[in-house]
């Protein structure tokens, strides 16, 4: 979930209308929340097999991992809940 960043700004104008940052900022939130939260709690965002491999691999310009240890995604290509243990993502086996 990409949740927005805190906008330094005025939240309402002279007419007491929200400004377009903070109009943005909530509907970016509410997008987000949308997608990723249900009535039966947490959704994993859905990714293919490939795409889990970039994200595994993804490095900052420091050379530090972008996604830490503890992301967890949906495989939509196996159909199975992966988590990232020691920079590897591993699927969590249901019993």
């Amino acid at each position: 979930m990409k949740v927005p960043v805190y906008i330094n700004d005025l939240l309402v104008d002279e007419e007491r209308k929200m400004t377009a940052p903070w109009e943005t900022l909530f509907n970016q939130l509410f997008t987000e929340m949308q997608s990723n939260l249900s009535d039966e709690g947490l959704v994993a965002p859905s990714q293919t097999t490939v795409n889990i491999g970039v994200i595994q691999d993804a490095q900052n310009t420091d050379g530090n991992d972008i996604y830490p240890n503890g992301t967890i995604l949906y495989d939509s290509t196996t159909n199975q809940l992966k988590v990232k243990i020691s920079g590897v993502f591993r699927v969590i086996q249901v019993v």
